[in-house]
């Protein structure tokens, strides 16, 4: 069994559309952790598994956490929005949850690396070492957002990306001017 960390944006939607086509049987987990775009999230998670046909979780998760996107104070951009061992946290809870899965898979990207300590390469190397014998699938970890779209496409067609929400602002259409708008504009433009 394959489990695909689902946040309903772009790089989730993509590694979803990746597992969808190289494992026989996958679901979907998605982390409620307080963010303030959840709801808008969750919809999306509802879109997509529905639209590749699988299951999906919805679980709350506790991180307490000062990051603007948990309601602190804050840009919503840069390391404010850092919710610290937010990636440790859910591949841990993944890779334990029901029955563990032989595979788990999380979307970062190398547009990440900057600002999120828990998306890059050597992050991803010792949680590997620490989860074995689970296995952690990354197929966009070298990518950037442009490259992300490309494998977004190859992979889910064209209307994938409509499916997906990418806004930390979380209101009815995206503000266009957070951290995640403008890391999806790179992408799409």
């Amino acid at each position: 069994m394959t489990r695909v960390l689902l946040s309903g944006g772009m790089d989730s939607a993509a590694c979803l559309a990746w597992a969808r086509m190289e494992y026989d049987w996958i679901d979907a987990v998605f982390f409620n952790y307080g963010q303030r775009h959840s709801e808008r999230e969750y919809r999306s998670v509802i879109r997509l598994t529905r639209h590749f046909g699988i299951n999906h979780w919805s679980l709350p998760l506790k991180i307490e956490s000062p990051s603007s996107l948990t309601g602190g104070d804050g840009e919503l951009r840069g390391p404010d929005v850092v919710v610290p061992n937010r990636n440790e946290i859910m591949l841990r809870q993944a890779a334990s949850l029901f029955s563990p899965p032989a595979v788990v898979v999380m979307g970062c990207c190398r547009d990440d690396w900057e600002t999120f300590e828990d998306c890059r390469p050597e992050f991803f190397d010792r949680m590997r070492g620490e989860l074995a014998p689970v296995r952690i699938a990354t197929p966009v970890l070298d990518l950037d957002k442009r490259g992300v779209f490309e494998f977004a496409q190859k992979y889910g067609g064209t209307a994938l990306l409509d499916l997906t929400w990418s806004c930390y602002a979380g209101g009815d259409e995206p503000c266009g001017a957070c951290g995640a708008c403008e890391a999806r504009a790179r992408g799409m433009g």
